[in-house]
């Protein structure tokens, strides 16, 4: 919802209309339809339209930040399989995470996930972040970072009308779905800084190499490091 409001010059008005009477009061202001309480576009005075403008400032920042939502709102949480590096060795680490409904979706259309298992449940529930609230299958994981956060904007995704009509019988609420192309071959691995490099950009022949770089011997792709790791 936006607010225009636009200082029009006198002389573009009729003339019965161009300036009230009583010269000492402010010009009129053009005020969108929708700060008219319903009626049609008038012209109002400057303090009707600056109070009503102050009105839409004050709505407009509480979106994002603290949305509106109530402890019966449908979301989805889930236990994800990622990992953790400990002693340059990767080590198992599960995580309790909410899920939009785009993303269970390509996940019941056969797309690789992290998922091991899917909940419905509602925002009062998962919003008190204990564990023992949960299905046994999900127990052993943690709540993630941001959880609140994440949990009220996951929720959001789940009041659209194509997911209301189609997606929520896909995660009903309290029944544990398991039967996801699960998969392990793109590791989500936590806490990793990933440096990028001149060597991560395409590759050229190094005959025309413009950069300067040069090759590094015996260095494997990242995909054989993280395996090295987690073989470790």
């Amino acid at each position: 919802m936006q607010s225009l409001r636009l200082e029009i010059p006198s002389a573009l008005f009729p003339k019965s209309i161009s300036q009230p009477r009583n010269r000492s009061s402010p010009p009129f202001l053009l005020t969108n339809s929708l700060h008219c309480n319903g009626f049609p576009r008038k012209f109002f005075s400057h303090r009707q339209s600056r109070r009503q403008a102050k009105n839409f400032v004050v709505k407009s920042g509480l979106i994002g930040e603290n949305p509106d939502w109530t402890e019966s709102d449908f979301v989805a949480v889930g236990l994800a399989h990622c990992f953790r590096e400990l002693d340059e060795k990767l080590v198992d680490y599960f995580v309790i995470e909410p899920i939009p409904s785009a993303s269970v979706e390509s996940m019941y259309n056969g797309a690789a996930t992290s998922y091991k298992c899917i909940v419905g449940s509602t925002l009062g529930e998962v919003l008190k972040q204990e564990v023992g609230l949960l299905p046994e299958e999900l127990r052993g994981g943690v709540f993630a970072q941001n959880f609140d956060f994440r949990a009220k904007a996951a929720s959001r995704t789940w009041k659209k009308s194509y997911a209301q009509e189609n997606l929520l019988q896909l995660a009903p609420i309290g029944v544990v779905k398991k039967d996801f192309n699960f998969s392990l071959e793109e590791k989500r691995i936590l806490g990793v800084i990933f440096e990028v490099k001149d060597e991560d950009n395409i590759k050229q022949d190094m005959s025309i190499d413009v950069y300067g770089r040069k090759k590094e011997e015996g260095k494997g792709d990242q995909a054989t490091m993280v395996s090295s790791l987690y073989n470790a």
